[in-house]
């Protein structure tokens, strides 16, 4: 049965090719879009907006395990090699809505604090149209 109401938070998480990454402490998906301008000597000035270039992202933090199935030393190593990611923005409740898409890490970063834990944050960047489906 599909989440109501307000959506909690933790129940969010980003997952690379079906396996959710270890650890998280936040996640996000965002979508863009960059109107075009027309304008022609007929509009008497005024700009008209036109559908334009769309885009969409994923970000996270997350606690840093070198033992995690998917953290950080599959993110780093995919940021390396430049390696196309299938990503999926879900709760895992049936019947709530999913997007799943191709992406390239674009970030990736290490906090160590003295005596705290340390912490990897991560950046990806969508590639092609998103698909938005409905977790089973």
């Amino acid at each position: 049965m599909a989440t109501t109401g307000t959506i909690n938070g933790t129940i969010l998480a980003i997952y690379i090719g079906g396996t959710k990454i270890d650890k998280q402490l936040s996640a996000s998906f965002s979508f863009s879009h960059e109107p075009r301008e027309s304008i022609t000597k007929d509009d008497g000035g005024w700009g008209t907006k036109r559908p334009g270039k769309k885009s969409w992202e994923a970000s996270g933090d997350a606690e840093t395990a070198f033992d995690a199935t998917e953290g950080y030393d599959e993110l780093s190593t995919a940021l390396i090699n430049g390696t196309a990611l299938t990503l999926l923005f879900s709760t895992e409740v049936s019947g709530d809505t999913t997007f799943t898409g191709t992406a390239y890490i674009t970030k990736f970063d290490v906090e160590a604090g003295v005596e705290e834990d340390s912490k990897i944050s991560y950046a990806f960047a969508g590639s092609g149209v998103p698909t938005k489906g409905t977790a089973s």
